[in-house]
C-alpha cells in the first residue's frame, strides 16, 4: 500500500503542469490543517493527491507528518549593526520550538534515486553547489598570484576555481528574460528599481503571473536559495554582485524572498558590503522575480547526510551535494590565513585533499525553514560562524563567512581578527 501512496504523488508530482508553487490544499502541496484538500482532491499522506490515484482515493493515512507553525515561532534577534568584533546573537534571542512534530514511523521516505526530477526538498537547495566565479586570490591587502600548495593563502577560493555561470538570453513576445542552465530558473531580466514591503513585493510579482509577463504564468518570488544563486563573488567596484552582462543596472541593494524565518523574511544583498538576513515585512527590499520548474515537497523525502568511518574518523556525505563534510571538528579560533592551512593540511579519514569550503558550498548547510532558533540540519554542525575560503572581493581584508543559528551570510569579517570565535570545518568531493 506505501509504494502505491508514494507512486500516486510522484506520477502527480511530474505531471503537475508548470510545477509552480501553490498554496495550501492545492496539487502535490500540503493538506488543510483539518485533513482535507481542495475537490476533487484527496489528503493522502498530507500530500494533496488526485483521487482515484491506486488506493489513495479510499484510504487516508492517520500517521501525517505534522507541519510547523510559523506563527508559533519567535521574532528573531537582528544582528545586522554588528562590527567584526561583535558578539554572535545570544542563543535565548528566539523562543526553543522543542515542541515541533517529529514524523510518524510510517512516513514515507523514497529513495533519492526514485524521485522526480524536479522534486527538491523544501527548504534546501535543488542542485548542486554553483560556483561562486571567484578566479582571482587575495592577501590581506590585495591581489596576488594564486599560491602554490605548501605557501601561506593557499587553499582559498581561487585556488579552485570552477567552470563559471551559465546564462543565456530568452527571447519573447514582450520582455527578454534570462535562463540559468545550472539552475534551471528563469528571471527577469530588469527590474524597476523600486523598493517594496514583503506584501508589496509578493503581490509585484504575483501581478507579473497574471499579466503573462514574458509569455509566463509562474512568476513569485525567489526562495533564499534560488536568489543567492545569483550572487557573483568576483566584483570589485560598487556595482551589484551579480552578472552585469545578463543582469544590467541592477541596483547594490537587498532583495527581498520568499522564505519566511519565523515572522520575518530573508533578504539577499547585492552591495557586497552588508549581510544576508532576515527583516520585517513593512521593511522596503528591492524584488526581483522568478519562474521556476522545481516543486518544492514540504515533506524533505530523502536521506541527506550518510555517514562514512574510514580509519578512526567519520564524515558525512551530502547526498544533495556530493560534498563530504567532516563530521568531528575542532573549536580552534583560527585566523583566516591559519583556517585555510588548517584544512590544505588536513589527513583525516585517509584523505588529504581538504579544503576550506567556499561560501557556496558552506552555505548549502543551511536549510531555511527548519527552525528559526538552528537553521541546519547538519548533523553535528553548532551555531557559530564559520570561515569560507571566499575573499570580499570589494574589500579584500574581509572574508565571507556563514553561521548557522539563524542562516546568516556575511562579508564583514576582517581575516586577520577572530574575535567572534569563527570556527573551521573542512570539506572535499567525493571520489
Amino acid at each position: 500500500m506505501r509504494h502505491l501512496l508514494f507512486l500516486a504523488v510522484g506520477v502527480l508530482i511530474f505531471s503537475c503542469d508548470a510545477l509552480s508553487l501553490q498554496e495550501r490544499g492545492s496539487a502535490g502541496q500540503p493538506c488543510f490543517t483539518d485533513g482535507t484538500c481542495l475537490a476533487p482532491l484527496t489528503c493522502v499522506e498530507d500530500i494533496c493527491v488526485t483521487a482515484g490515484g491506486g488506493d489513495a482515493d479510499n484510504e487516508q493515512s492517520d500517521d501525517q507528518t505534522d507541519q510547523p507553525d510559523q506563527t508559533d515561532q519567535a521574532d528573531q534577534s537582528d544582528p545586522s549593526d554588528q562590527s567584526d568584533d561583535a558578539a554572535i546573537p545570544d542563543d535565548d534571542t528566539a523562543a526553543p520550538n522543542d515542541d515541533t512534530p517529529l514524523p510518524d514511523d510510517d512516513t514515507v521516505i523514497p529513495d533519492v534515486d526514485t524521485l522526480p526530477e524536479n522534486a527538491c526538498n523544501e527548504g534546501e537547495i535543488c542542485w548542486f553547489v554553483i560556483d561562486t566565479i571567484q578566479n582571482a586570490c587575495y592577501n590581506l591587502t590585495g591581489s596576488v598570484t594564486c599560491p602554490s600548495e605548501g605557501s601561506q593563502f593557499y587553499g582559498q577560493d581561487g585556488n579552485y576555481a570552477g567552470g563559471g555561470r551559465e546564462f543565456q538570453n530568452r527571447t519573447t513576445s514582450g520582455p527578454t528574460l534570462i535562463d540559468d542552465n545550472q539552475t534551471k530558473l528563469v528571471w527577469q531580466k530588469a527590474t524597476d528599481g523600486t523598493t517594496r514591503s514583503w506584501n508589496d513585493a509578493e503581490s509585484y510579482c504575483t501581478g507579473l503571473a497574471g499579466s503573462n509577463y514574458g509569455d509566463r504564468t509562474d512568476w513569485r518570488l525567489p526562495t533564499r536559495q534560488e536568489l543567492l544563486s545569483l550572487l557573483a563573488f568576483d566584483a570589485q567596484s560598487v556595482e551589484a554582485l551579480i552578472d552585469g552582462f545578463y543582469f544590467p543596472s541592477t541596483p547594490a541593494d537587498s532583495f527581498w524572498t520568499g522564505t519566511n524565518h519565523g515572522y520575518n523574511y530573508y533578504y539577499v544583498d547585492f552591495s557586497g558590503d552588508g549581510m544576508s538576513y532576515s527583516d520585517a515585512p513593512g521593511t522596503l527590499h528591492q524584488v526581483r522575480c522568478v519562474s521556476s520548474p522545481w516543486n518544492y515537497l514540504p515533506a524533505r523525502p530523502i536521506t541527506r547526510w550518510g555517514e562514512t568511518t574510514a580509519g578512526a574518523d567519520t564524515v558525512i556525505e551530502d547526498a544533495l551535494t556530493g560534498l563530504v563534510w567532516q563530521m568531528a571538528f575542532d573549536y580552534d579560533e583560527r585566523l583566516w590565513a591559519d583556517a585555510l592551512a588548517h584544512c590544505a593540511t588536513l589527513d583525516h579519514a585517509q584523505k588529504n585533499d581538504w579544503r576550506l569550503p567556499d561560501i557556496n558550498e558552506l552555505e548549502s548547510l543551511i536549510t531555511y525553514g527548519a527552525q528559526p532558533e538552528h537553521v541546519t540540519t547538519f548533523p553535528t554542525i553548532d551555531e557559530d560562524y564559520f570561515w569560507s575560503s571566499t575573499t570580499n572581493a570589494k574589500d579584500i581584508a574581509k572574508a565571507w563567512v556563514a553561521e548557522f543559528k539563524y542562516g546568516i551570510i556575511r562579508p564583514d569579517m576582517a581575516k586577520d581578527v577572530n574575535s567572534n570565535g569563527i570556527r573551521t570545518i573542512c570539506v572535499r568531493n567525493k571520489d
